[in-house]
């Protein structure tokens, strides 16, 4: 089975704004960074905060590669502006073309169920969700006003 570190990467690899996946070099030294590389069979034997601390140091070495990939048009009205990492967090911030004024009530709501199984959807973030990770989304106007968030962190 891969790492934890390589299902963190393929996450960020498979994100819409970004290129190609890491390349090895990558991988390697973000595990150096971060103390090491973790498996399946390495988890049952860490205690929580030990797993937390190696996931936080992933995550956020993961927002960075992808940070180098952006900003990136993910479609005619949203733009993935950069990622951040919190903790396990890993946050998208979009910009969406449009004003808050401009948004019908209720749509963003509406769009939350289809984000929330898409990432249910994908292994890897599953994966990363089923260790204490969590995804975090953060929808911009075109004024910096933000128009609603979500989180996930269970699937």
């Amino acid at each position: 089975m891969a790492s934890i570190l390589a299902s963190l990467l393929l996450i960020a690899a498979a994100q819409p704004a970004s290129g190609p996946a890491p390349a090895n070099g990558d991988a390697a030294a973000v595990a150096a960074a971060c103390g090491g590389e973790i498996y399946d069979a390495d988890i049952a034997r860490m205690s929580k905060a030990a797993l937390a601390a190696r996931l936080a140091c992933f995550t956020r070495e993961a927002a960075n590669g992808l940070n180098r990939q952006l900003p990136q048009r993910i479609d005619k009205a949203t733009l993935l502006q950069r990622v951040s990492a919190e903790g396990t967090t890993l946050t998208y911030h979009y910009s969406v073309d449009l004003l808050s004024s401009e948004l019908k009530p209720g749509a963003l709501d509406a769009f939350k169920p289809n984000v929330i199984a898409k990432v249910c959807a994908a292994t890897d973030m599953r994966r990363i969700i089923s260790i204490g990770g969590s995804y975090r989304y953060i929808w911009l106007d075109r004024n910096g006003v933000t128009l609603g968030d979500l989180v996930v962190s269970s699937c």
